[in-house]
């Protein structure tokens, strides 16, 4: 697929993704400015949107997940909950081009589940640093729940034996297990499973 047709074909996704519909104009705490984002619907993970300071960096130990995708998920909360002064700025300094055979458009939809996933455990640990009732605590909540449905968008449309056993040939039976327990046996899966089954049978329908 050529680069056009495929910008052509994701155009509005990812326009109005870079784009979000709030104003932040004041200098606040990463969790103040998390929190707005989150309920604002205005929260995007990708690191590419972000700059940091390398000291805040080196002296909070942020460094990526190794061995996984969509690592943005876990090391962005990660600096936000740790910085003292963040804003956000409505200018647009980044353009995203999109390729239809990039590693992250193209790779294996098992790869990018198990990504997630890896991901949501750490957040879930993350949680219980914090309060029950604290600001952080919630907004990990909120960002642990969309991190899991992300895991399972990924390959709903997917064989669950053909994902296991893609992931049993990399990965610990322990950790597959918990995997297929967490994501595949999860309700949000059951739920997604049958939405797309009803988009199946409506197109069947149209088409008749």
């Amino acid at each position: 697929m050529g680069d056009e047709i495929f910008w052509g074909k994701h155009f509005v996704k990812y326009y109005k993704y870079y784009h979000r519909k709030g104003n932040y104009p004041q200098v606040e705490t990463g969790v103040e400015i998390l929190k707005k984002l989150l309920e604002n619907k205005d929260y995007r993970m990708s690191v590419c949107l972000q700059m940091f300071q390398r000291q805040f960096l080196v002296e909070n130990e942020l460094l990526f997940q190794e061995g996984i995708l969509h690592e943005d998920n876990l090391f962005t909360p990660q600096a936000m909950l740790k910085a003292k002064r963040v804003k956000v700025i409505k200018d647009s300094f980044y353009i995203r081009r999109l390729r239809g055979d990039s590693i992250m458009l193209a790779t294996q939809r098992y790869k990018s589940s198990w990504g997630y996933f890896r991901c949501w455990q750490k957040l879930q640990e993350m949680v219980k640093e914090y309060p029950p009732a604290s600001i952080e605590a919630k907004c990990l909540k909120n960002i642990v729940d969309q991190t899991l449905l992300q895991a399972v968008v990924a390959v709903r449309k997917c064989k669950k034996e053909t994902v296991l056993e893609e992931l049993k040939g990399v990965h610990a039976s322990e950790e597959v297990a918990i995997y297929e327990r967490e994501v595949w046996n999860s309700t949000i899966m059951q739920h997604q499973q049958r939405m797309v089954m009803k988009i199946k049978y409506k197109l069947i329908d149209l088409i008749r």
